[in-house]
């Protein structure tokens, strides 16, 4: 028998896209899985959409909550779904999977069980689901970056997703273009309800503690880009301060993992400060301010991680 997925869509007032994101959840050629909506306390029809599609058809369920913010709808629905599912899967609702997924990455992950998981590319998509004009997402995903020591190398197409990339920065995007490993991911945590944003890369990494990440280099996923998109907030970037004060600050990482972060961070802050004397001198003095006070923010928060340890 083909191991279950579990899929999991948390949706806040997505009336408009949802039905796209689970459309492209039955269209897999590959049958065995469970999805579990959560109506994240939505005040629009979102709900109504949702249980269309569990009428129509038994492997889907609807979860409701008041809204609580979208690691604790993926892990509520995680909490919901069938304990025996090997693997897991998160779908923004209002994204959707470009072709077929599902298969090659369930071979992937059973053709090596020291992976904790796999991941592919993405494309921009409006709020049309038309491609966005010069989009190069795709590009800069695949561009990968990482540690070998002290130098921040290309990673090879060929080489697995690793801490030592993910530390550098997050390539992964969206959980959508993933599929993880049901123990590799509970082992690590889940997601954490405290990040409004960088939520995934947060999980990311500390799941690349324990193993890799499969790389496979093709666009499984329509990432839509919209105004009501969560990671367009101002906070992205206390966020990904946050994210790497705890890469730098966890026990649980080794020594050369602590190391790397260290010098992720150091990296972030120099280049927060790089430009803020050429903006001064060019009088965008509001510009330059603003730089410094991120570089001195990160540099707090880089000392705290290290306090931390």
């Amino acid at each position: 028998m083909e191991p279950h997925v579990l899929v999991v869509i948390p949706a806040y007032n997505r009336e408009r896209y949802l039905c796209a994101a689970i459309e492209s959840v039955l269209r897999q050629a590959y049958r065995a899985w469970r999805l579990v909506v959560v109506d994240d306390g939505s005040t629009d029809g979102t709900a109504s959409v949702a249980q269309r599609y569990a009428h129509e058809d038994d492997r889907i369920t609807v979860v409701r909550q008041a809204n609580a913010g979208i690691s604790a709808a993926r892990n509520r629905g995680l909490a919901e779904g069938p304990e025996d599912a090997p693997y897991l899967a998160f779908l923004d609702s209002d994204d959707a999977w470009n072709g077929e997924v599902l298969a090659p990455f369930v071979e992937t992950l059973e053709r090596a069980p020291g992976l904790v998981g796999a991941h592919g590319l993405a494309r921009a998509i409006d709020g049309e689901g038309a491609p966005v004009p010069g989009d190069t997402l795709a590009e800069q995903m695949r561009a990968r970056r990482g540690y070998e020591g002290r130098q921040l190398v290309a990673w090879p197409l060929d080489a697995p997703t690793t801490f030592c990339v993910l530390a550098h920065d997050h390539c992964m995007v969206t959980p959508g273009a993933c599929l993880y490993r049901r123990a590799a991911f509970e082992e690590a945590g889940g997601f954490d309800p405290a990040l409004p944003v960088a939520e995934d890369w947060d999980l990311h990494w500390r799941m690349t503690r324990r193993g890799d990440f499969a790389f496979r280099d093709e666009i499984v996923l329509d990432w839509r880009r919209h105004d009501a998109n969560t990671s367009s907030n101002a906070r992205f970037f206390q966020c990904h301060v946050a994210v790497r004060r705890k890469m730098l600050a966890d026990r649980h990482c080794t020594r050369e993992q602590r190391a790397i972060a260290a010098r992720a961070f150091r990296r972030l802050i120099l280049l927060s400060a790089f430009d803020v004397p050429l903006l001064a001198a060019r009088g965008r003095l509001g510009e330059a301010a603003g730089r410094a006070r991120r570089a001195a923010y990160g540099l707090a928060q880089y000392a705290q991680g290290c306090l931390g340890r």
